[in-house]
């Protein structure tokens, strides 16, 4: 199978996964933007970035996150394995939620401080991180040999 094929295959696998949850887009839906959602996907070692999505009204706070299957697909990711990757990235979001709730200010730099200065939620934040690091250990990065990555973690 080709690349390209393999890639869009491995997208069609995690759409449905992902519409089983209110993610489109997701500030509309649930409350919570991209950037805050990007924030915490990076503090738990998921890459992913915010993106504008259709009626947004700022280009700093957009209702969307992108999300690519190629990376995944170069580490030996299979359709199985997105179902995982959806997972985390629905806990990720309820995360991000709990985060907003409990945060004082409106600012995105508020909800940082927030994510990185109360203890519960550093705790939910470093038991997600783990959870991603144990699954991500199965697959090689690009550039390291299996038997080093356990080292890297």
């Amino acid at each position: 199978m080709g690349t390209e094929k393999a890639y869009q295959k491995k997208s069609k696998q995690l759409c449905p996964m992902l519409k089983e949850h209110p993610y489109e887009p997701i500030e509309r839906k649930i409350g919570i933007d991209g950037s805050r959602v990007e924030k915490v996907l990076e503090s738990v070692h998921i890459a992913a970035n915010k993106n504008i999505v259709p009626g947004d009204v700022s280009a700093m706070v957009p209702g969307g996150i992108r999300m690519g299957t190629p990376a995944l697909t170069s580490r030996g990711f299979i359709e199985e394995d997105f179902a995982e990757v959806a997972k985390f990235f629905d806990a990720t979001v309820k995360l991000a939620v709990k985060i907003k709730t409990d945060t004082k200010g409106t600012k995105l730099k508020d909800f940082v401080a927030n994510m990185q200065s109360v203890v519960h939620i550093q705790s939910d934040i470093a038991k997600l991180r783990h959870d991603v690091e144990e699954y991500a250990k199965q697959f090689p990065t690009i550039g390291f040999e299996k038997e080093t990555i356990s080292n890297i973690y």
